[in-house]
């Protein structure tokens, strides 16, 4: 009975963090990655499917998961280091992998 929704990263089009974008997010103002980021914390789970990529994360993922890493809305920095704030969420990420 859940409600699904799908971001084809491709298709939103995903950017790699610029100077702009890391400025507007250490300076509070609104901005793409806070958007992101909010929407994503929304959400009570998560299903992350990616293709094996050059034996790695796809670049667009990286891109994706460095924007909805935001301080303040899914994590928050303490005297002991970050703690996420995203917590009672379930997540699975299916992917695959090769290699010799």
């Amino acid at each position: 009975n859940d409600e699904v929704e799908v971001l084809d990263l491709y298709e939103a089009d995903i950017k790699f963090l610029s100077n702009d974008v890391l400025n507007a997010m250490f300076s509070g103002e609104d901005n793409i990655a806070k958007e992101y980021a909010l929407k994503f914390a929304s959400f009570d789970k998560y299903v992350i499917a990616e293709p094996m990529w050059n034996l790695g994360v796809p670049a667009i993922l990286k891109a994706y998961l460095d924007y909805v890493s935001y301080a303040g809305i899914s994590f928050k920095y303490t005297q002991e280091g970050p703690k996420g704030l995203l917590l009672n969420k379930k997540a699975v990420n299916i992917n695959s992998t090769g290699g010799a």
